[in-house]
Order: structure tokens, then sequence, then C-alpha cells
């Protein structure tokens, strides 16, 4: 998906989201004041303790041999380690500053 897309969200949470993201462009291009939205995706790391990832993993302790599979198992979700975003922040930073 790129960055051009359409955002058509399904969810009121998908949707708040966009929403902060156009009131952060309009707010930029009123008061000119530089602003960048950098979006994760599914964000995880050692000290994750709810969310999507949490459950699966908690699932997995309890039956390492049984796993429910919502859907048809087909599905497709992406992931980013803590130390990478935080690695990818610092840089867009740093970036910015420049420009």
């Amino acid at each position: 998906m790129g960055e051009e897309i359409l955002i058509r969200p399904v969810s009121v949470y998908g949707a708040s989201k966009a929403a902060c993201e156009n009131l952060i462009h309009a707010y930029s291009e009123l008061y000119g004041i530089r602003s960048m939205v950098l979006r994760y995706a599914n964000v995880v790391g050692p000290r994750l303790r709810h969310g999507v990832v949490w459950d699966f993993v908690i699932k997995l302790k309890r039956s390492t041999k049984e796993l429910k599979v919502l859907g048809d198992g087909k599905q497709v979700r992406s992931y980013a380690y803590v130390g990478d975003a935080i690695e990818a922040t610092m840089i867009a930073w740093r970036i910015a500053k420049r420009i």
C-alpha cells in the first residue's frame, strides 16, 4: 500500500487516527508549522503487555500444540520492533531538522 492511497478507515479507531493526521496537516498549512506523521503498524518489544501480539503470545504459551486461527489464516499484518521504530523516528527527526 503506497502513501498516496486514499485512506478509508473501517473502524472508529482508524477514523480517529486519520482525522488526527488531517488536523495536523491543516494546522501545519494554516500556521506554517512544520509537521511530520509517522504511521507505524504494530510495534512490538519485550515490554509489550496488551494487544493482538500479546494475546497471540499468551495463547501460544498456554498451548504450544494448538492455536486458534481467526479468519481464513491468510491475513497479513506488519510488525516493527520497538527499537527499529525508535531508530526510524530519530532518523526522520534528524532529516526534518535539516529541511
